[in-house]
């Protein structure tokens, strides 16, 4: 009946057989070969996504999906970075069984579904299929301890978000009797009183979103898991769920809540602003990298979702150029912390690296340094346009207190970049072993900095062309 529909999912149809195809084939093949074909699987999706490339919308199976211009740009930033975080779990060389890569697999299946879903049925059926994988994957390593705690903690913790969220959808239909995004688009768009249920229903979604971009108050998962799952996991949570829901949020915002506007944006300035001091104070403490780098998302996710609040075409792209930067950043950091021989990533297991790998600590200090937001490097144009943002829209109080947060979270950054340089070094408790594939991703990203440098008026010019084309051509 829908055969013609199956032709716009192949690429999910792909990915989903390739994983269940290679839990078989795990019996009799040796794991690292079923690592090298996920990785191989991933970066062919990419391959179908773009030979199915929907310039114009379209919808798949009566609404249920959909795909255009859009949903497939997501799917190949979803696609390379989990690819990226593949790589580097072959380059660094340890042993992983075989179901692992696959389960990553299945998670990447659940992510760019939920993408592409146009429906509350379809969004919720694949928020659950990427966060059953992402439960299995934090506590795998069932050996340790601190994984089966990670693993735990976050299992509840995400399912009480996912009821909550769950509990939103029904109030959602309950008030409206829709459950497509275009009918709800309309519903809010059109009609004379829209009942506070409704609104309190899609505030429940919304706070089911903010639990997997982990800002606050919403936060209080993310440095336990990211320090007691591996690093690889790590650089996964960090990576590519992340970036998927905030790719996800933009279409929610956008194609479903325009009309909602003004009940929304205070609740993400709210909460932004509060993710922004968390991060930067609770960053202060910490000696374990891990952790350190869970309370920096918080505050990146923070100001993304600043922008997002903003609502203008400026500020969209100031947030896709963010992410975009964010993901090549965490796979030139986790590029390093991969390397750790332990997942114990502590800071002064750094000391005198200048002295052994000078070119390795030059660009850990330029990653550092872009993260931070210091001109004239990348990371620093996304955060000066989000500022701009705020300053156009009348929200100067709050671009003053994100400058001035911003200039407190330089010195975690700066930390990093002085144990690096000025502490002495300690070659009993140096535990660090460059890898030279992951040391070649390092170098790559940071090459990737100063090319954005030199182009940032095109890359700003393109997305914006890119987004108004998807959002803002009415």
């Amino acid at each position: 009946m829908y055969w013609n529909n199956f032709v716009y999912i192949i690429p999910e149809i792909f990915l989903v057989s390739s994983s269940l195809i290679f839990l078989l084939l795990g019996i009799v093949l040796n794991k690292r070969v079923i690592h090298v074909l996920s990785l191989i699987t991933s970066l062919i999706t990419i391959g179908v996504v773009l030979i199915n490339l929907e310039i114009e919308p379209r919808l798949i199976f009566d609404g249920l999906l959909k795909s255009d211009l859009y949903i497939s740009i997501a799917k190949i930033v979803i696609l390379f970075s989990s690819s990226s975080v593949l790589f580097m779990m072959l380059a660094s060389g340890r042993e992983y069984c075989y179901e692992f890569s696959i389960m990553i697999l299945l998670a990447v299946f659940g992510l760019i579904t939920l993408i592409s879903a146009n429906n509350l049925l379809s969004f919720y059926l694949s928020f659950e299929i990427q966060s059953i994988t992402l439960y299995a994957l934090t506590c795998f390593d069932k050996s340790a301890i601190r994984s089966s705690e990670s693993g735990v903690k976050y299992f509840v913790l995400s399912a009480l978000s996912s009821c909550i969220m769950l509990y939103g959808i029904s109030m959602l239909y309950g008030y409206t009797t829709e459950v497509g995004f275009y009918e709800l688009y309309n519903f809010f768009s059109h009609g004379q009183n829209i009942p506070l249920g409704s609104i309190l229903g899609m505030v429940f979604i919304l706070i089911g979103i903010f639990f997997k971009l982990s800002v606050a108050p919403f936060h209080m998962w993310v440095p336990d898991v990211y320090q007691g799952t591996s690093t690889v996991m790590t650089a996964f949570f960090s990576i590519v769920p992340k970036s998927t829901f905030i790719l996800l949020l933009i279409r929610i915002l956008n194609e479903v809540l325009p009309a909602l506007s003004k009940d929304w944006q205070h609740i993400v300035i709210c909460v932004s602003v509060l993710s922004i001091f968390v991060s930067a104070f609770g960053a202060m403490r910490q000696s374990n990298l891990k952790r350190l780098f869970s309370y920096a998302a918080i505050g990146h996710m923070g100001y993304m979702l600043i922008a997002l609040a903003m609502n203008t075409l400026a500020s969209n792209t100031a947030v896709i150029m963010y992410l975009l930067l964010y993901v090549i950043m965490n796979i030139g950091l986790f590029s390093v912390l991969i390397q750790y021989r332990d997942d114990n990533c502590n800071v002064l297991n750094l000391r005198g690296l200048h002295t052994n790998s000078p070119v390795i600590a030059f660009c850990i200090a330029v990653t550092m340094l872009s993260m931070a937001g210091i001109p004239p490097l990348a990371g620093f144009f996304p955060k000066y346009d989000i500022l701009s943002s705020l300053i156009e829209n009348g929200f100067i109080k709050i671009a003053i207190i994100f400058a001035l947060v911003s200039v407190i979270s330089c010195y975690y950054y700066l930390r990093i970049i002085k144990v690096m340089y000025f502490d002495l070094n300690d070659t009993s408790c140096s535990i660090l072993v460059m890898n030279k594939k992951l040391s070649a991703v390092l170098l790559f990203t940071v090459l990737i900095y100063f090319i954005f440098f030199v182009f940032v008026g095109d890359v700003r010019r393109v997305i914006g062309y890119f987004l108004h084309f998807n959002f803002f051509n009415g």
